[in-house]
């Protein structure tokens, strides 16, 4: 039976600035990749380098924005537009 090695990323969100954690199913020679900046121009698109993550992980990676904090901003961002009618 194969099982994914896990990977605890840490990333600072840019909704909130918070420090969050998520556990990828992923290596660390593939999120090497993606941080290198120097293999911005060729490294592959983001889901294709990380097809076995779903969207939320790959946003992480990306923004290290979580889908809690998401659906915070959300409702504030509906919370201002109903107050503005």
């Amino acid at each position: 039976m194969y099982i994914p090695k896990v990977i605890r990323l840490q990333r600072t969100s840019l909704l909130t600035g918070n420090v969050n954690t998520m556990d990828l199913p992923t290596t660390q020679e593939k999120l090497d990749l993606f941080f290198d900046s120097s293999q911005r121009s060729t490294r592959p698109l983001i889901q294709d380098l990380f097809p076995e993550l779903n969207e939320d992980q790959r946003e992480f990676i990306q923004t290290g924005n979580t889908p809690q904090e998401w659906k915070m901003i959300e409702k504030e961002y509906e919370e201002v537009l109903t107050d503005d009618i």
